[in-house]
């Protein structure tokens, strides 16, 4: 295994900060397999057994399959395939270069693949990476018929229409990194097609606008920073109670009450009942025991 310098600036990087906890290990991890050149193998099974060879109980395909994903969303690394074999490359690796010839193929063999194993390439239909002319950065093909992807400017004015009128934070301005994880959601079938519910929920949502014990407001940035969030809006967590749920809990809250003011009156009462009491009459001090004497054949 190579030897490699961690530099400090991985503890105050903002993409590396981003990732969740598990993520950020196997990216640590993953510094310690790659290449001089920042290579290796992207299949989740080798990545498992060469980053994780002690956890093997722990981690499974499908964690690093996830792990992955994330160091890419975060523009941390690239995926590509070459000849049916997927290879990822970590970007501003920054080491020696002690070897004069990586171990593996480069991007210029072939397009970027954003695909992880084949379990993502069958659930994405036909995967377009074998076959694309050279240096082509391709997009993996939905299906046949599928509608093509609504363009950023869209996802943004859908929002600025929906959720800022309600309160939720207005996008002043789209860098760089914001137009790509916006691309990455509008690959993502059920935000494709849902952006205009989800963004309605967020906008009805008295959670996601401030309304909780932290303060806590939802935003462009946090609807596009994965592709779980916005599921989470789409199946209710932060949905507001119905009205039957309020009066439910009201009619709980009314019964505490009355029993914890049962319970102070039974209380009262038995203090009071207490102190009603005739104080007991002080008892009559017992009289001394009788010193005896006792004589045997006169002597005292």
């Amino acid at each position: 295994m190579p030897n490699r310098v961690i530099r400090e600036g991985i503890l105050t990087s903002e993409r590396i900060n981003r990732l969740t906890t598990g993520a950020e290990l196997a990216y640590r991890r993953l510094l310690s397999v790659i290449d001089d050149y920042g290579r290796y193998f992207a299949h989740p099974a080798l990545l498992r057994a060469a980053c994780f060879p002690m956890k093997l109980k722990d981690v499974s395909e499908k964690d690093v399959e996830k792990w992955i994903i994330e160091m890419r969303d975060e523009d941390l690394l690239v995926t590509y395939e070459v000849e049916g074999t997927s290879y990822l490359e970590v970007h501003n690796f920054g080491q020696h270069k002690r070897a004069m010839k990586s171990k593996f193929p480069g991007q210029e063999k072939q397009t970027q693949c954003d695909c992880t194993s084949n379990e993502q390439r069958e659930a994405r239909g036909a995967c377009a990476c074998a076959g694309e002319k050279r240096g082509e950065r391709r997009e993996a093909q939905e299906s046949a018929d599928a509608a093509p992807p609504p363009p950023v400017e869209a996802i943004v004015q859908a929002y600025r229409e929906i959720c800022v009128p309600a309160g939720l934070p207005d996008i002043r301005g789209m860098n760089e990194d914001r137009k790509r994880k916006t691309k990455l959601r509008t690959r993502e079938e059920t935000f494709r097609t849902s952006y205009p519910a989800i963004f309605k929920a967020m906008a009805e949502s008295d959670f996601m606008r401030g309304q909780n014990d932290r303060g806590w407001v939802a935003s462009f940035d946090w609807i596009i920073h994965n592709g779980e969030n916005y599921l989470k809006v789409l199946e209710g967590k932060y949905a507001n109670r119905d009205k039957a749920g309020i009066r439910n809990e009201a009619a709980r809250k009314s019964e505490l009450d009355a029993q914890i003011a049962r319970a102070r009156a039974e209380l009262d009462a038995e203090e009071a009942a207490e102190k009603a009491r005739p104080p007991l009459k002080p008892q009559a001090p017992r009289p001394a025991p009788q010193k005896m004497t006792i004589v045997r054949d006169g002597v005292v």
